[in-house]
């Protein structure tokens, strides 16, 4: 085993930082403990796959998704995205698994990763399978619009039964479905709903904007009109009914009219401008929550809940504070989609840096599943008061290594691929010698160094490399380029 692993990290990226020394360390304790996520089970649809690391026998949608987000940069390595057919076997096609799905309204962001995966890795034939052919992000959409609370499924765990349910202006859902346990929004204000029942439960916010991102997506991938009209019919509603004018947010609203706003101001607010939803005058007054310390900015930003809330714990508390790295990526990768890439560059940088000093600084020295808002360590747990509660979980390289990993390439150094025109743009803004090598796109494979002014490029195929605006075609082989021209 020790052998297969040193194999495979001779074959993922790989960090040069020479102003950060032990940023090339922490990124391959990443992927070391991502490769401990590679296994295999006897009649599960797709073999082997990631497993998220709670249980053996089971696996969660949003935690598979979001691994998969990482995977795409090794994928001859780490099936990520082939992980995906242990949910469409048995939702879409009703196969027999060894594998059930232990929540099965988890985030329904299928659409989302198939279509970053592309993106990284031009991989048309996947592409044209999943969308064209057996058409599983459409059919996948289908199975969270019909599902209702109360539904129990063949293919899920017993204990769980569906909590999604599709109301006029929504879904109904609750904490643990969407990923976020035990977050505090639906916290109705009693002044002002007086504890009428009516009122006890919510439209999500992350819900909604969920499905519309797979509309935009599906229309995206095939040009079909009805996920168009379908798109335009959900960010109407979003922002008709969603939208906050005085806080300049997006909430949860109450489920039963007149639809109340609950204001508890969380990351799930950003999921519309990811699915791209916010109108330009909208989206710079939402991004200024994140450039503000006291709510879901600062030294360490993204915190699960406003440091403004009554609910936030400095220690963290789970979703009532720590910071967590699926809802990160998500904002940030907003952010870039929204043309707000140097803010997401910085916001990015700053999540790693707390990552890494957490590493780096406490005992034991690992990757986390959640952090502290306020210091270099890991969350408390859900219930920091109860004896015996053990707080976040280490080792914890599945959803936790999109720092280390992706927000380390895409934004400390400012990479980002493009695998299906085979273009690298380069925001370069380092000084030091850094870079990348083993970086695999669009079927290239390349190394990039930036030292003193000039970028060294060796590749085994032919790509094109804008650094800060400007375009070079990079041929086969070696090249030297100035940062600042056309080629030294």
């Amino acid at each position: 085993m020790e052998k297969t692993l040193k194999e495979a990290l001779g074959k993922v990226p790989e960090i040069v930082a020479d102003g950060d020394p032990l940023f090339p360390e922490f990124s391959q304790v990443a992927w070391s403990l991502a490769y401990g996520h590679i296994t295999e089970r006897q009649c599960a649809p797709h073999s082997p796959y990631m497993d998220e690391g709670f249980a053996p026998d089971r696996i969660w949608i949003w935690d598979t998704c979001f691994m998969a987000l990482y995977c795409k940069y090794a994928p001859e390595l780490f099936p990520g995205i082939q992980s995906l057919e242990n949910f469409y076997a048995p939702m879409l096609d009703g196969a027999q698994t060894t594998l059930p799905i232990h929540i099965p309204d988890n985030p329904p962001l299928f659409a989302w990763v198939e279509w970053e995966h592309w993106r990284h890795t031009g991989d048309k034939a996947r592409l044209d399978s999943v969308f064209s052919e057996r058409r599983c992000p459409q059919r996948m959409f289908d199975v969270f619009e019909n599902f209702s609370v109360g539904d129990r499924m063949p293919y899920q765990t017993s204990v769980f039964p569906v909590m999604w349910e599709k109301r006029p202006l929504g879904y109904v859902w609750t904490g643990g479905r969407s990923g976020m346990d035990n977050t505090p929004r639906g916290d109705f204000p009693p002044e002002v709903f007086d504890n009428d029942p009516r009122y006890l439960t919510i439209l999500w916010i992350d819900a909604i904007s969920q499905q519309a991102l797979a509309c935009r997506i599906i229309f995206e991938a095939t040009g079909e009109d009805l996920w168009k009209s379908r798109f335009e019919d959900f960010a109407k509603t979003i922002n008709d009914y969603y939208w906050d004018d005085e806080d300049g947010a997006y909430y949860d609203i109450a489920s039963s009219p007149p639809h109340h706003k609950v204001r508890v101001l969380t990351p799930a607010s950003f999921w519309p401008l990811l699915a791209g939803v916010v109108p330009t005058d909208r989206a710079r007054r939402l991004v200024a929550h994140l450039e503000n310390a006291e709510e879901l900015g600062g030294i360490v930003p993204f915190p699960s809940v406003s440091r403004k809330s009554r609910h936030f714990s400095p220690d963290g508390r789970y979703w009532r504070g720590g910071v967590w790295l699926p809802t990160a990526y998500m904002c940030v990768q907003a952010l870039e989609g929204a043309g707000f890439g140097e803010l997401a560059d910085r916001l990015g940088e700053a999540v790693v840096r707390h990552q890494f000093e957490t590493w780096r600084r406490h005992d034991p020295h690992t990757i986390w599943e959640c952090y502290s808002p306020t210091e270099p360590k890991p969350s408390t747990g859900k219930f920091p008061d109860r004896a015996g509660n053990k707080g976040a979980r280490p080792d914890f390289c599945e959803w936790s290594a999109l720092g280390p990993i992706n927000m380390m390439i895409e934004n400390v150094l400012g990479i980002r691929c493009d695998g299906v025109r085979r273009r690298i743009d380069w925001h370069l803004h380092r000084r030091d010698r850094h870079g990348v090598r083993r970086l695999s796109f669009g079927g290239v494979t390349a190394n990039l160094i930036f030292d003193g002014g000039r970028i060294e490029v060796e590749t085994d195929e032919p790509f094109t490399l804008c650094v800060n605006g400007a375009s070079h075609d990079v041929p086969h082989g070696r090249i030297v380029l100035c940062a600042s021209a056309s080629s030294c």
